[in-house]
């Protein structure tokens, strides 16, 4: 994902949830299907290259100019298994590696980490994921750039024991 799309923020944020678990004790969570809830901002210029930019009609510019400065919100239920706490939950599918992360906290309540991601859109942050309670959790990621931030708050709650509906 580049600096500005949702999903590199949600490859950072699966990243570093699984470097996290790996350098620590797993969230003690329940596994199964969950429902997540992400509330995503996004402020600053939009994540095209200048060079882009310029080349935009004045539709095109004013279009891509809207996606700066706004409130996004998505669900998404996920399939978590006990091999997904040992290797990272609470995750995007998707992998970024171009980004380092350096767990900091790793306990069975609490996984935080630093994030440095390189190239095009390089980026800096920290990501928290926290269980509030075998069925609960929330967390995020604040993402860094050259010229905007990306937010992105989650909780997720505990469905059942049965995966079916589940995106992974």
């Amino acid at each position: 994902m580049k600096f500005g799309s949702l999903s590199l923020v949600l490859a950072a944020v699966a990243t570093a949830t699984s470097l996290a678990f790996a350098a620590g004790v797993p969230l003690d969570v329940k596994t199964g299907l969950w429902e997540i809830n992400y509330v995503t901002t996004i402020a600053g210029a939009p994540a095209i290259p200048p060079d882009v930019l310029a080349k935009m009609t004045p539709a095109q510019k004013a279009k891509a100019l809207a996606t700066a400065n706004r409130v996004l919100t998505s669900k998404d239920t996920d399939c978590i298994t006990a091999k997904d706490l040992q290797q990272g939950a609470f995750r995007n599918a998707d992998d970024d590696s171009k980004c380092t992360h350096t767990p900091t906290v790793a306990t069975a309540t609490r996984n935080e980490s630093t994030v440095a991601c390189t190239g095009a859109g390089a980026q800096h942050g920290t990501f928290k994921v926290e269980a509030q309670s075998h069925e609960q959790v929330k967390g995020g990621i604040v993402m860094t750039g050259s010229d905007r931030t990306v937010t992105v708050s989650f909780t997720g709650k505990w469905l059942n024991a049965s995966c079916t509906g589940g995106s992974n």
